[in-house]
């Protein structure tokens, strides 16, 4: 039963396992040029967004919580061959990575195989005129974690406060 971070991990190291891939970095900012020169290295590498996701509509009986995660994972690749050999190169990449991750569970019990959701090329004028070429693919996948829903037909009748001047404490009606 993983937590998120456990999740997030395996994924990350499995990754770097794609034959090409150099680093794998979870990232959570925009993908223009300017950011590109400071946030990718020279080779190519993935950078991992966590997307969200929100709870499977089948919840297992366990006191599990059943989540459907998405993430998308950028493969960027930078050289100045131009850019058709860039393109190529990331394409390559990216689908490999993808082959990597379809029906992947990263070790993980209670974790399902991911579903490739697409795979497409995300290379703009302006990002290959800098020399990158992008290409995203976005997965979902669903989870089991220790972590129940919580209860809102449980409502508190008391709040207890503890003075931090002395040992006294009072009961304040909700």
């Amino acid at each position: 039963m993983p937590t998120f971070d456990a999740y997030e991990k395996a994924m990350s190291d499995a990754l770097k396992n794609v034959a090409g891939i150099k680093h794998v970095e979870e990232y959570a900012n925009d993908l223009s040029p300017s950011t590109l020169k400071k946030v990718a290295l020279r080779d190519s590498g993935i950078l991992m967004v966590p997307l969200g996701g929100m709870p499977s509509r089948e919840q297992p009986a366990t006191g599990q919580l059943a989540f459907d995660c998405r993430t998308g994972a950028f493969i960027v690749t930078r050289n100045a061959r131009g850019s058709i050999e860039r393109t190529r190169q990331a394409r390559k990449l990216a689908r490999e990575v993808m082959l990597m991750i379809q029906h992947n569970q990263w070790g993980l019990a209670d974790v399902h195989g991911a579903a490739i959701e697409k795979l497409e090329n995300r290379s703009s004028g302006k990002v290959d005129n800098e020399g990158f070429a992008i290409w995203l693919v976005v997965w979902k996948q669903t989870i089991y974690l220790d972590e129940e829903l919580v209860d809102t037909s449980v409502v508190p009748t008391d709040v207890h406060v503890a003075s931090t001047a002395g040992s006294s404490s009072q009961v304040v009606p909700s």
